[in-house]
């Protein structure tokens, strides 16, 4: 006796409104970010000033995130911001080069 069981389940929580409690994750309140970052301050590529005004734009809304997570128990909260200088060699078409860096933040 052969059985077969097969079981699908299809289930997409429903998108949340920029005022839902701030326990759940809402879809708006993360698209005021996407829409900031990729709309409102645009361009951030090194060397390019969008790229402090983004690193800026990210350590407030993460300074908010983390009072948010002191007042509560079941949250936890850090931020790192390291600033490295270095440089990547790389070979592209057999052609070798060097992409080089310096005082890039990196937001964590």
């Amino acid at each position: 006796m052969l059985s077969v069981v097969y079981v699908r389940i299809d289930y997409t929580p429903l998108v949340q409104p920029e005022d839902a409690p701030a326990a759940l994750f809402s879809e708006a309140r993360a698209h005021v970010h996407v829409v900031q970052l990729a709309s409102v301050i645009g361009d951030r590529q090194v060397s390019t000033p969008g790229l402090a005004v983004a690193t800026n734009y990210l350590l407030l809304e993460l300074d908010k995130l983390q009072k948010l997570a002191a007042g509560r128990e079941d949250m936890q909260a850090e931020v790192i911001k390291h600033t490295v200088s270095g440089a990547v060699g790389m070979t592209f078409t057999n052609i070798n080069f060097t992409n080089a860096y310096r005082a890039l933040d990196n937001v964590a």
